[in-house]
């Protein structure tokens, strides 16, 4: 039992806790699979308004609860069976029969926190616990994937309570998922899925073990006959495959790149007899003997950036506690625009413009939270109401703040401008908000952004890492510094030196900040961009997990760059194993290991430059650095020497049949004399190296054995007299 003095649960406490409690899907489906009417559902529903004076978990019906979950800041009780989920309305709103309840509820009981008691027992408490995971899931905290009960769980209360969303999430999920035939079958006669019925058939009769007596009982008498004899067609098929399967050919030889005479490859060969053959066990690599230099670069590409201008700053300001009246005439009278975001319990007035917010969105802010729980001890009965009297880069400021806090894993990210982060950062800097401050930062870090916006912002919102980031794009153009630009950075603004090559290496230094406190005070800045940026309206567009999210390349690199600051060790697992498939440049890996401290990242990709074919351009060279590319040139060259190697000596086969001799290398001219005897014609490389691999062995019975310590110059040994090892 709790008492109602319990403090509130965060969602990533409860979602925790929740996590422990899952059961397995058996028990789940021998449930009846008769339905209930709907008009019978909401008949059977009952709400109890709370008294103030009752204790949680008992209420004016003499209802007890032995168990209840709490997800903070609740505005909404749903008991089920012994459970009672202290959850939100905007959450159950989603689902339409719960909708129409809860504005019934509203209606008749409008100052009293609803209750809606669940008095049947077709789904369970854990059917909604289990639902419960997927809509308060989080983008940051997870979970990102679901087990088979939970989707299980959610598919039934989507498919009862009408919520078209959740319902094709879980039902695209269990698509994939590995559900015994059985439970595929009950779930589509349950939910409507007629199309999982075909497939449970099509699984059944694949699987080796025959159908039990507990499986045929659940199926029916039509079913089961109908799997029964596609059982046995299939059993047929597969015994006529067996009978006419032909017997396996070995020693195979698969080619991994043969060149035609016309390839590309093969322009600066004088002629063919330079083509050297690499063969390994079951694979063959043709490659051109053509010395060049591993790093040679080309000409230069110019990059051109587009500079996004950002926000001025704002002042700071205090947060004033006005009573409900107050908030009142302000709605009526004060405040010009209202942004509601759906049974909110928070007033939230900014300037001109009053946010209907909920508490365990806010609560994420250090400021806001201290001051929502002193209010909530104050009165704890009463509609939280916060205003900051300030000007309309606040008002921006926290209109597209709210835009990224109602962004959950639910229904996908957004795209969000630069300006948008610009002001959540301002927002989170300013009111101690750590995790959106790193959120927003590690966004802007590849914003194309002006550099000496950048260092205003760094100073502004104490982001010291973004100085260093800055500096090196000033020193990367050409453009003159200019007077004001000087005049930000701290630079002697004269005419000569305004205008010196940022490339040189004392215009860098210049350029390096003096020792001084970069975290200085938010200044206030009342220019004419300010207000037109202020006017951009807001769209509210709650978000959730089950509309599959795409976090594409810029949004993985903010995660990690935010999770430098704030370290989240799940969260910077995932970001890197969502990116890994997504980042296949070897120097943009390189780069980002750098950044973001991700070791293994570099290795790799140095291998990959190493045995690329295509020089290393000058772009690539900059970005790894003098002391790495001198490294990876010697890598290329060990390359050439191990794959080409020349040092092997040359050994002319003898006249006749090759025999069972030890063989180190043969010279490309000895292929033509080989095949001259055998009366062989030469269309392609790839049929002359052939020949000469299979000469008089037209059967391919034989399987060429060749180790990597033989690639090393070891001898190694002819199996087979009519096949011959060829390394050049």
């Amino acid at each position: 039992m709790y008492s109602s003095t319990d403090s509130p649960v965060m969602v990533s406490d409860v979602m925790s806790t929740i996590s422990d409690m899952e059961t397995a899907l058996g028990s789940e489906f021998d449930r009846p699979t008769s339905a209930h009417s709907n008009e019978k559902r909401i008949d059977e529903w009952a709400h109890f308004p709370m008294c103030h004076h009752c204790t949680s978990g008992s209420f004016s019906d003499g209802t007890l609860y032995n168990n209840v979950v709490d997800f903070g800041s609740s505005d909404l009780h749903l008991g089920v069976d012994d459970t009672l989920f202290k959850t939100h309305r905007h959450i159950l709103k989603k689902f339409a029969k719960f909708d129409e309840h809860i504005k019934h509820i509203e209606e008749n009981h409008p100052d009293f926190i609803p209750v809606i008691k669940m008095s049947y027992d077709k789904h369970t408490e854990t059917d909604f616990r289990n639902t419960f995971k997927i809509l308060y899931a989080s983008v940051v905290d997870g979970p990102f994937e679901f087990e088979p009960s939970v989707l299980a769980s959610g598919l039934r209360i989507a498919t009862a309570y009408e919520y078209p969303g959740l319902q094709t999430f879980c039902i695209t999920r269990l698509e994939a998922a590995p559900l015994p035939p059985l439970q595929r079958i009950q779930l589509s006669q349950e939910c409507g899925i007629p199309s999982w019925k075909e497939r449970a058939y099509s699984d059944f009769c694949s699987r080796e073990e025959a159908l039990s007596a507990e499986e045929a009982r659940t199926l029916g008498i039509d079913a089961f006959v109908t799997i029964a004899k596609r059982r046995e067609e299939e059993q047929r098929r597969r015994a006529a495959e067996a009978v006419a399967r032909k017997e396996k050919i070995q020693g195979e030889f698969t080619p991994l790149f043969a060149p035609e005479k016309s390839h590309p490859l093969l322009e600066t060969v004088k002629n063919l007899e330079s083509i050297d053959i690499l063969c390994t066990h079951h694979v063959m690599v043709f490659v051109a003997i053509v010395s060049y230099i591993a790093a040679l670069v080309s000409e230069a590409v110019a990059w051109v950036s587009d500079v996004t201008a950002t926000d001025p700053a704002f002042s700071q300001v205090v947060l004033a506690k006005p009573s409900d009246n107050d908030i009142l005439r302000s709605i009526k009278d004060s405040y010009a625009q209202v942004v509601d975001f759906g049974a909110g319990d928070v007033y939230f007035g900014v300037g001109n413009i009053l946010f209907k917010t909920h508490k365990h969105i806010l609560n994420g802010f250090t400021v806001m939270g201290d001051f929502i729980e002193s209010d909530h001890q104050d009165r704890p009965n009463s509609v939280t109401t916060m205003h900051i009297d300030a000007g309309v880069h606040w008002e921006k400021a926290f209109t597209d703040t709210f835009k990224m806090l109602y962004v959950s894993a639910y229904k996908g990210l957004f795209k969000f401008e630069p300006p948008v982060f610009i002001s959540a950062l301002r927002a989170s800097s300013g009111h101690d908000d750590p995790e959106l401050k790193s959120f927003c930062v590690s966004n802007l870090n590849d914003a194309l952004l002006d550099p000496i916006t950048r260092v205003k912002l760094a100073r502004e919102c104490d982001v010291p890492s973004w100085l260093q980031q800055a500096y090196d794009k000033l020193c990367e153009q050409d453009e003159p510094i200019s007077k004001d630009d000087a005049r930000i950075l701290g630079i002697d603004a004269g005419d000569d030196n305004s205008k010196a090559d940022r490339r040189l290496p004392e215009r860098f230094e210049k350029i390096l900040p003096p020792h001084e406190d970069i975290s200085s005070p938010i200044a206030a800045d009342k220019s004419e961009r300010a207000t037109e940026n202020s006017s951009r309206t807001l769209k509210v567009l709650p978000t959730s997990i089950f509309d599959t999210p795409v976090f594409d390349i810029p949004a993985l690199i903010s995660i990690l760059a935010a999770l430098m600051i704030c370290d989240h060790s799940q969260l910077r697992t995932f970001a890197i194993s969502k990116l890994d498939p997504l980042v296949t440049d070897p120097v943009d890996r390189i780069t980002l290991s750098r950044k973001y401290k991700i070791d293994r990242w570099e290795e790799d990709a140095l291998k990959d430059l190493s045995v690329r074919k295509e020089p290393i351009t000058p772009r690539e060279a900059s970005a790894i650095g003098l002391e790495t590319f001198e490294r990876l040139a010697r890598m290329r060259n060990e390359h050439l020497d191990l794959k080409y190697d020349r040092r092997l000596p040359k050994v002319q086969p003898g006249a006749g049949d090759l025999g069972s001799n030890k063989l180190k290398g043969r010279q490309t001219e000895a292929l033509f004399q080989e095949l001259q005897k055998h009366k062989k014609k030469l269309d392609t490389i790839e049929e002359a190296v052939k020949e000469v691999l299979l000469v008089q062995n037209e059967q391919y019975d034989r399987a060429i054995k060749v180790h990597h310590s033989e690639l090393l110059g070891q001898e190694c040994y002819v199996p087979s007299p009519k096949i011959c090892y060829m390394y050049f």
